[in-house]
């Protein structure tokens, strides 16, 4: 929804800096900004717009609770907020705006933190108390939406994007404010006090239902994410990769149509897939078969046509530097948005729930595998891990390592492990969440492996998502993190989610009423990645041309290269830009955005509103 920042200095910050730190961020919110300061100029809140739900001017940010106490930036959405809505004017509060910030501000003046148990949506937010002198910082269940933080001996920081950070001058390490906590400050230099707000172990019960009515559950839960999720005043779309999980959000959204939702805006149902042609990695066939059951027409965004050399800058810059693999999703995020999309629905969070990458059923099979005691079960998951990984250009695994670790007997034979570590198989390593790591031991083998991927190992994938989709102004939106669903479907047994020869068992059960065969019945995985080798080949070309120094044996590994070797070329063409080009660019924005803002004062003195200091206050804190 929106790029925000702020600080809480020791010392009285030009407002100048404040603009600079939140402009840099202008890529996530075109549509306006806004800016305020507190404290004595010692505090600054900075807010860019994507403008989704009421696009008002009456509802931009930072926006200020009607008694002058609370202030709020906010990134995200509350898909529940109408509801929240309902409850608050129940209780006597008057709106307003039509904007789910406002009904988050009411809400923390109801409840105060107890509100984020009320939240269905993805969200990072920062309120400023002018009364109590605090900050109060809350990010969503999963961490879709990103809060990062830097702690100095000038005060505190925090930003949705690293980058933005070069706008101060301060230099400390960076955090996030992690999934699923909430954190108050009293002082700029006071120790950030955090404590974890959702405690997803509470929503997690044991389901004795019969496995047609978990099927019926499961689709009851996931129809509601979608409705949910599809309130807009903006135009909707879906992103779609011809897999199973992009396949249901896209049957499911348009199941909806006959249905009434409540703020759904006129253009909601266009789907969007990339292409590369002639390489493995093109899904059309599967994505025109989706879109054929859904009545859609998609459109095709040819990864080769649009891949200009030219863009690689903005690119780079606008993620972090991330891998070229992520081109394919990047541009089609912009094509998307520049087609007039404001809002995708993905199906993000999937494969994560339902065991759709092949080492969850390696690792179940690890576990639970047993020629002698569950021979069947053993069996299931040989076959499922076989077909899933079959013609993959990313990992190969043959007969002889599935029959090895299906059975810890025969592991200890072939040297893999020692006797205790085959009493103790160990699920997760050292350097996952201790935290969430000790949840799972009170619960079964493959739902500790999903608890860990949905409330740790998920964060790589929602960072890289959230930069992909941002860097071009669009909001993405995961049905599948949809918390209800979330937890139910680690409610479930393992055979319910990884069984039958199928991983998403559940999940294709459940969308058989809407997806054709072709998209239920297929096995084989393919990474949303795009095809590196065939674009440094081609459209790539004269970019890599510009780093000389790889010359010859860039030209090696593109002709004879493994895939991971190609990827690994690809890295190295990062981290060179990044050394030759990528500081330069950061500095270069810095510069401008200053220029910008010191030519015309008047413009950023129209877009910034103060807090005065409660009468008779003085700060303890001095600079």
């Amino acid at each position: 929804m929106c790029g925000i920042a702020g600080y809480w200095s020791v010392a009285p910050v030009e407002p100048e800096t404040l603009a600079v730190f939140t402009d840099l961020l202008a890529h996530r919110g075109p549509d306006g900004s806004g800016y305020l300061t507190a404290d004595g100029g010692r505090l600054g809140l900075g807010h860019r717009r994507l403008s989704i739900l009421d696009p008002d001017e009456r509802s931009r940010q930072p926006m200020l609770s009607n008694d002058g106490r609370h202030a709020i930036v906010f990134n995200g959405e509350i898909y529940n907020f109408l509801e929240i809505r309902a409850e608050l004017q129940a209780r006597g509060h008057a709106f307003h705006t039509e904007s789910d910030t406002e009904v988050i501000l009411r809400a923390y003046a109801e409840w105060g933190a107890a509100c984020q148990d009320r939240f269905n949506g993805m969200w990072a937010f920062v309120i400023w108390d002018n009364v109590a002198r605090q900050l109060f910082f809350s990010r969503d269940r999963f961490g879709v939406k990103p809060l990062l933080v830097m702690a100095t001996s000038r005060g505190i920081a925090f930003a949705s994007e690293a980058k933005a950070f070069a706008a101060l001058s301060w230099a400390a390490g960076i955090t996030a404010i992690r999934a699923g906590t909430c954190a108050t400050i009293t002082g700029p230099t006071a120790p950030l006090e955090v404590s974890r707000w959702w405690q997803p172990l509470d929503h997690i019960h044991a389901v004795s239902a019969s496995y047609p009515e978990q099927v019926a559950r499961f689709r009851e839960l996931f129809r509601d994410a979608c409705r949910l999720r599809l309130r807009s005043d903006v135009p909707v779309g879906t992103a779609i990769s011809g897999g199973m999980d992009s396949s249901a959000v896209l049957a499911m959204v348009n199941a909806l149509g006959v249905e009434s939702v409540a703020r759904r805006p006129c253009d909601w149902s266009r789907a969007f897939t990339v292409v590369a042609p002639g390489t493995e990695h093109d899904e059309l066939e599967y994505a025109t078969a989706a879109c054929k059951a859904a009545d859609v027409e998609p459109v095709v965004v040819d990864l080769f046509r649009r891949c200009n050399p030219d863009d690689i800058d903005e690119y780079l810059y606008l993620t972090d530097g991330m891998p070229l693999t992520n081109l394919s999703a990047w541009y089609l995020y912009r094509s998307m948005q520049q087609q007039g999309i404001r809002v995708s629905m993905d199906g993000q969070g999937a494969d994560e729930i339902l065991a759709g990458y092949y080492w969850d059923a390696m690792r179940t099979l690890r576990l639970e595998g047993s020629w002698l005691r569950r021979p069947r079960r053993t069996l299931d998951l040989v076959r499922t891990i076989s077909a899933m990984t079959r013609g993959s250009p990313y990992i190969r695994i043959g007969a002889k390592e599935l029959l090895t670790n299906s059975s810890t007997s025969l592991r200890r034979i072939a040297g893999r492990i020692s006797r205790r570590q085959s009493r103790e198989p160990l699920l997760f390593g050292q350097g996952h969440d201790a935290e969430c790591r000790e949840m799972t031991r009170q619960l079964p083998p493959l739902n500790s492996i999903l608890f860990m991927a949905v409330n740790d190992s998920i964060q790589n994938l929602l960072q890289r998502y959230d930069l992909l989709s941002m860097s071009s102004g669009l909001e993405i939106r995961m049905p599948f993190l949809d918390w209800r669903l979330v937890s139910y479907t680690l409610s479930l047994p393992a055979e319910s989610i990884l069984g039958n020869g199928f991983t998403k068992r559940i999940l294709r059960d459940a969308m058989a009423p809407y997806l054709p065969p072709k998209i239920l019945r297929r096995k084989r995985k393919l990474q949303f990645q795009g095809p590196v080798r065939e674009l440094l080949r081609g459209p790539l070309r004269s970019w890599i041309e510009s780093f000389p120094d790889l010359g010859a044996a860039a030209a090696e590994v593109l002709a004879t290269g493994t895939y991971g070797q190609v990827r690994d070329l690809g890295d190295r063409l990062v981290t060179k830009w990044n050394q030759q080009t990528g500081q330069r660019l950061a500095s270069a924005r810095i510069a401008a955005l200053q220029k910008r803002h010191r030519a015309d004062p008047e413009a950023l003195h129209r877009r910034m509103r103060w807090m005065a200091l409660p009468e008779g206050f003085e700060p303890s804190y001095q600079p």
